[in-house]
């Protein structure tokens, strides 16, 4: 199903501008992922869409239907909208079973018919087949959030919405559970809108970023275009990690990613760097390695653990600098 939105802004007390006049457009299966600190808007931009929030302004459609548009002062309710969601504290019912959890939205729609067909074939396709008759204190964290995914997808919704769905899990299940959501989500064909602060997170599932801070959206593209190509310095430096570079023997200012830093010349224009390591991170793969110029620290990777104390010298060509507007 594609969104489109247009000039969407809510304020809350009349003074507090959590979502400045936005305006964007998703493709009909798109995974967007909406990025940014705490208190950035991303959140209050979700529960705009779900209609669990009235915005200030503005114009909201999904697919054929137009769900808000203050001009005509329409509103469609939550309930009408045909959205999933899910939760970042899985919001499960305890004294409900896990085929009572899932089968809570068909019975609130009334889409009774076939229903116990419906709740078995969402609970295989978030591999819990056998769990039905248990109670959510009788499973893991890493399945309540199934449970709250099978509920969100068993309406057969065109959209899904995920307020944070993984950050109360651990590391490890958080990475499974990445690829699982994304594959269910491509395989089902649904539209997804993911809010996170984790850049990792966003980068590894996304098709789009929407970069949030301050109630506004800064920047929205692919991974890739973000990461190589930031329009903004919030964005340069919230997405992976960024050193600034202010050279006026070259004329050159922007941003320099730590892999493009080497230790090693492959040019005679290569820009030169000369510093002391400050400290060293063993990352599995690589060495990330800090070292003190005069006035700045910079963040490089190295195949290689140096010295903390050791003089250092950094190579980098002038074209990976990355100008920033």
């Amino acid at each position: 199903m594609k969104l489109l939105v247009k000039d969407l802004c809510k304020s809350y007390d009349g003074r507090l501008l959590a979502l400045k006049p936005s305006s964007f457009a998703i493709h009909s299966g798109e995974f967007i992922s909406l990025l940014g600190p705490s208190g950035c808007g991303k959140t209050t931009l979700l529960r705009l869409l779900a209609g669990l929030e009235t915005p200030d302004g503005g114009f909201i459609q999904f697919g054929d239907q137009v769900v808000y548009s203050s001009e005509a002062a329409h509103e469609l309710p939550a309930e009408k909208r045909n959205i999933g969601m899910v939760f970042q504290d899985f919001a499960l019912w305890p004294h409900m079973t896990v085929f009572e959890n899932i089968a809570f939205g068909l019975r609130a729609r009334r889409q009774t018919t076939h229903l116990n067909d419906q709740v078995y074939w969402a609970l295989e396709k978030v591999r819990l087949s056998g769990f039905e008759t248990r109670y959510p204190r009788q499973l893991s964290g890493g399945q309540q959030q199934r449970v709250s995914f099978a509920r969100a997808i068993v309406t057969k919704p065109q959209l899904i919405l995920l307020d944070e769905p993984l950050s109360a899990l651990d590391a490890m299940l958080r990475d499974e559970l990445r690829v699982e959501l994304v594959s269910i989500v491509k395989e089902l064909g649904l539209t997804a809108i993911y809010v996170t602060h984790d850049q990792s997170e966003s980068m590894s599932m996304s098709d789009r970023i929407f970069v949030m801070n301050a109630g506004a959206i800064l920047q929205s593209g692919a991974p890739e275009d973000l990461y190589n190509r930031p329009q903004h310095s919030f964005v340069a430096h919230f997405i992976g990690k960024s050193n600034e570079l202010e050279d006026d023997q070259h004329q050159l200012k922007g941003m320099v990613r730590p892999e493009k830093l080497r230790t090693q010349p492959h040019h005679p224009d290569d820009l030169t760097f000369s510093g002391i390591v400050s400290h060293v991170a063993f990352l599995g793969d690589r060495y990330e390695v800090f070292v003190r110029f005069k006035d700045r620290l910079w963040t490089s990777y190295l195949p290689f653990r140096p010295a903390v104390g050791d003089d250092i010298t950094l190579y980098l060509a002038p074209g990976d600098v990355q100008s920033i507007p």
